[in-house]
C-alpha cells in the first residue's frame, strides 16, 4: 500500500490526488468498456476492445513500460499497437 501511495504521489500531475489518479486495478467502475449493439465481426470487436484498453492504460500509466506491465505484454507490443491505432504519447 505504501508503494502504491508513493507511486500515485510521484506520478500525479496535479496538487490534489483524486480517484482518477489511482491505478485502474484498484478502482471499480460500474460501466462496460465495450458496448455492443449488435453482431459485428470478431476482428472489429477485438480491435475496438484493444483501442479502449490502450487508451485507458495510456491515461493511467503515461509510460509504455508501465502500460506493458499492466497489460502483461512486451513494451514492443505496446509500441506497435499505439502506432497501429495512431495514439500519440510521450514516454516518461
Amino acid at each position: 500500500m505504501e508503494n502504491v501511495i508513493e507511486q500515485i504521489v510521484v506520478t500525479a500531475r496535479k496538487p490534489i490526488v483524486t480517484i482518477e489518479d489511482l491505478p485502474s486495478d484498484l478502482t471499480y467502475k460500474d460501466t462496460a468498456l465495450v458496448n455492443l449493439t449488435g453482431i459485428i465481426p470478431l476482428k472489429k470487436a477485438l480491435e475496438e476492445t484493444e483501442k479502449q484498453l490502450l487508451s485507458q492504460a495510456l491515461s493511467t500509466y503515461k509510460s509504455t513500460r508501465k502500460m506493458a506491465k499492466a497489460l502483461e505484454v512486451s513494451q514492443t507490443t505496446i509500441m506497435r499497437k499505439l502506432g497501429k491505432y495512431q495514439f500519440s504519447y510521450q514516454d516518461d
